[in-house]
C-alpha cells in the first residue's frame, strides 16, 4: 500500500452475520473466541455461531493439560446467545461438567452431537469395560437431534424414554450398553437411516427394528442379530471382533433374516464359518435378487467355509462385484480339493451370469487359492476385471511366476483382464 493511500476495505467483516457465524463455526472453541478482538464487528459473532467445536486447537488427541476445559466450556455455553445446532467435544471434561452442559444443549435446538472421551475407560472384573462417562439422561429427550456420535461412554436412558423422533444417524463406538437399551434406542428413532456399532460392550442378542434403516455397520462382539423388521436395509457390514461358541449355533438366522432389497453385504474376519452349522445348504431359503456387491473374508482350505461361500453365490444370482480377503487361520481340517471346484464350475453357469468384477487379496499363494481363481474365471462370461493383490513380502521371482501362471489360465469371458498387484 502506497504512503498516504486509504486502507484497503475489510471485505470479510462486511459479510452478513450468517456467513461470519458459519466461518467461526469451523474453528475450535478457543480460536473462535479469539475472533472477538478483531473489531467491534466481530465481538459477538462467536456467541451466536450455530456450531461449537470443543477440541484442542491442533485437532489432535494430545491435549494441553494446563487448560481448564471445564471453565472454557462453561463460559462458552453461558455466553452463547443463539441456537446451538452442532456441538462437538473431543477433550477432557468431567462428569459434573457434562451433567450441566448436556441439558443446556438439548434446550438450544441441538441437531448434531459428537462426543469423544478418548481413552477414558478401564477394564473391571471379567474384562468388562467400565466407562468413565455416563451419558446424562436429558440427551434421550432431545426431539431435535438428527445425528448422534458417541465414543467411550456408557448409556442408560431413563425409564420413561420414548425415543428420538428426528434421529437419522447414530454411531456408537466403544460404548457400554445392553440389548434392551439398544433395542429401545433404535426402535424409538423412527427416522433412523444409518446405524454404526463399533467395538461396543455389553451386547449379545441384537434386535435392530428400524423400518427406515438403510445402512447398518456392526463391528463388535455379539451372539445373534435380528433384522426381521428392518426391511429397507440396502447395505450391511458385519465384523465379529470376538466370538464365542453361542454364535456358531445362532448365526444362520443372520443370513435368513436379511432384507430382500439388500444391495451390498460386507462380511469380515472369517465370518463365513459362523454362518452355517454342520450342514451347509445348497442355497439359502431366500434368493436375494437385489444384491450386487459382496465382500467377505474366506479361508479356502476350510471346506465348510468354501461350501458356505458357494451357497451364498447361488443365493445372490445378480451379483456384479465380489471382493475376497483370503484368510490363513492355521487349523487342521479337511482340504477342499480340485474335484469340488470342477463340479462347481459345471454348475455355476446360471448363478454367476452377472459377475463383472472380482478382487482377491492374498497373503500367500496356495493350491486352494488357485482353484478358487480358476473357478471364478471359468464361471462367468461377462467378467471384465479381475484384480489380484498379493502380500508385500512376495519376492519378484515369485511374482513373475504367478503372473505367468495367471495369464495362462482359461477364461470364460473374452474381455476379462487379470490385473496383478503387489501391496508393497
Amino acid at each position: 500500500m502506497l504512503m498516504g493511500s486509504l486502507p484497503e476495505a475489510d471485505r470479510i467483516s462486511s459479510l452478513p452475520d450468517c456467513i461470519l457465524e458459519s466461518i467461526v463455526s469451523l474453528l475450535p472453541i478457543r480460536e473462535a473466541g479469539r475472533t472477538c478482538i478483531f473489531s467491534k464487528r466481530w465481538r459477538y459473532v462467536w456467541a451466536s455461531a450455530p456450531s461449537l467445536n470443543m477440541t484442542d486447537d491442533t485437532g489432535k488427541i494430545k491435549f494441553s493439560k494446563d487448560l481448564n476445559w471445564s471453565f472454557i466450556g462453561e463460559q462458552a455455553l453461558s455466553l452463547h446467545n443463539g441456537p446451538i445446532l452442532d456441538f462437538q467435544l473431543y477433550t477432557r471434561a468431567g462428569q459434573c461438567d457434562l451433567d450441566q452442559w448436556i441439558p443446556l444443549l438439548t434446550r438450544k435446538g441441538l441437531q448434531k452431537l459428537k462426543l469423544n472421551f478418548h481413552r477414558e475407560l478401564k477394564k473391571g472384573v471379567n474384562g468388562i469395560i467400565l466407562m468413565s462417562y455416563r451419558m446424562h439422561t436429558s440427551l434421550f429427550s432431545c426431539s431435535s437431534l438428527v445425528s448422534l456420535d458417541l465414543t467411550f461412554c456408557s448409556l442408560n436412558p431413563s425409564c420413561d424414554y420414548k425415543g428420538l423422533p428426528s434421529l437419522k444417524n447414530l454411531t456408537l463406538a466403544v460404548v457400554r450398553l445392553n440389548d434392551s437399551i439398544l433395542e429401545s434406542l433404535v426402535s424409538g428413532s423412527g427416522r433412523l437411516e444409518k446405524l454404526r456399532l463399533l467395538g461396543c460392550d455389553g451386547l449379545s442378542h441384537l434386535k435392530i427394528h428400524a423400518s427406515n434403516l438403510l445402512f447398518l455397520d456392526v463391528e463388535c462382539k455379539f451372539n445373534a442379530i435380528n433384522l426381521s423388521k428392518s426391511s429397507n436395509l440396502k447395505q450391511i457390514i458385519l465384523f465379529q471382533c470376538e466370538r464365542d461358541n453361542a454364535f456358531a449355533s445362532m448365526s444362520s438366522k443372520v443370513l435368513e433374516g436379511l432384507p430382500l432389497g439388500l444391495m451390498v453385504l460386507f462380511s469380515h474376519d472369517s465370518f463365513m464359518q459362523y454362518f452355517f452349522g454342520a450342514d451347509v445348504p445348497v442355497r439359502l431359503s431366500t434368493t436375494y435378487n437385489n444384491l450386487r456387491y459382496f465382500s467377505l473374508s474366506l479361508n479356502t482350505s476350510k471346506i465348510m467355509e468354501v461350501k458356505g461361500f458357494v451357497c451364498l453365490l447361488r443365493s445372490f444370482p445378480y451379483l456384479e462385484y465380489l471382493a475376497i480377503q483370503v484368510s490363513y487361520h492355521r487349523q487342521l481340517e479337511s482340504q477342499s480339493d480340485r474335484c469340488f471346484w470342477e463340479t462347481m464350475i459345471c454348475q455355476s453357469g446360471s448363478w454367476l451370469s452377472h459377475l463383472r468384477g472380482v478382487q482377491i487379496t492374498l497373503g500367500e499363494i496356495r493350491s486352494e487359492d488357485m482353484e478358487l481363481i480358476k473357478f471364478l474365471l471359468l464361471s462367468t462370461t461377462v467378467l471384465y476385471k479381475f484384480f489380484i493383490e498379493t502380500s508385500k513380502g512376495m519376492d519378484q521371482a515369485k511374482q513373475l511366476s504367478l503372473e505367468k501362471q495367471l495369464l495362462s489360465l482359461p477364461k470364460a469371458s473374452s474381455r476379462a483382464k487379470i490385473i496383478l498387484k503387489n501391496s508393497s
